[in-house]
């Protein structure tokens, strides 16, 4: 038990000791396959659908339903700004 606490509590968490030693090591290799399967889907997804050509995948500016605009209300007061 004490050397679970000691593998993280005050110690350099860059070179682990104890049970969590390899954490580190698989963690980056997760994140080199998952970046790989990712970079990998993204390339078909621009191949299948847009031919290769990045330019023409389209651009929103807003996801979902845009917003109604806020009502006037002509007897509300206006505080100034300061």
């Amino acid at each position: 038990m004490s050397e679970d606490i000691e593998a993280v509590f005050d110690q350099d968490r860059s070179h682990p000791s104890g049970p969590h030693r390899n954490a580190l090591f698989d963690q980056k290799r997760t994140e080199e396959m998952l970046g790989s399967v990712v970079s990998g889907l993204t390339a078909k997804v621009l191949e299948h659908f847009y031919g290769g050509n990045e330019s023409k995948i389209p651009a929103v500016d807003y996801l979902g339903v845009k917003p109604a605009p806020a009502p006037s209300l002509p007897s509300a007061p206006v505080l100034p700004f300061n």
